[in-house]
């Protein structure tokens, strides 16, 4: 039993460390976006959406879509980088 509480109480502690520095780590750059590049970035992610429910897939696949749809359109626009949004 004193194995079962040792395990538990270092396995909270790893999970409380971790994800403490996850929370550090995450970049919050989104926010500090100039709002013609959020227009443009919301505008791209209407219409990645719209195509997705238009080709009736499920909720995973569809999200992984929306994700490579928006990354492919903004690609071409340097203002907006894909990689600093959500």
């Amino acid at each position: 039993m004193n194995r079962f509480f040792t395990g538990l109480a270092v396995g909270i502690v790893g999970t409380a460390i971790i994800g403490g520095i996850a929370f550090v780590i995450i970049p919050v750059s989104a926010n500090g976006l100039s709002k013609d590049t959020r227009a443009i970035y919301d505008h791209v992610k209407l219409q990645c959406k719209t195509d997705a429910k238009d080709k009736d897939l499920g909720l995973l696949q569809r999200r992984k879509y929306v994700a490579n749809c928006v990354m492919d359109a903004l690609k071409e626009r340097p203002e907006a980088d894909p990689y600093d949004l959500d």
